[in-house]
């Protein structure tokens, strides 16, 4: 691979996790009880449907690293 090419996508993904700290990307509503508020994040990158799907890989990813360590914990506590 290239140095263009690696360039190109590393300032690819420096967008995307940019939008993480632009304030105009969080909306926060406040709730029945005044004293707490809920803050969601919207990413204008999540617009695009290869973006949908590689944040639907990473979201399969990482339930499934989560259920391996949970099977990996068990196990080690209650072998069978």
């Amino acid at each position: 691979m290239d140095n263009a090419v690696v360039t190109k996508r590393l300032i690819e993904r420096a967008k995307f996790y940019a939008e993480y700290a632009d304030e105009a990307t969080y909306i926060v509503q406040p709730t029945e009880n005044e004293s707490i508020v809920t803050i969601s994040h919207h990413s204008p990158s999540l617009n695009n449907s290869k973006n949908i799907e590689e944040q639907k890989k990473s979201v399969d990813f990482l339930s499934f690293n989560n259920i391996a360590y949970w099977a990996h914990k068990s196990l080690y506590k209650t072998p069978l």
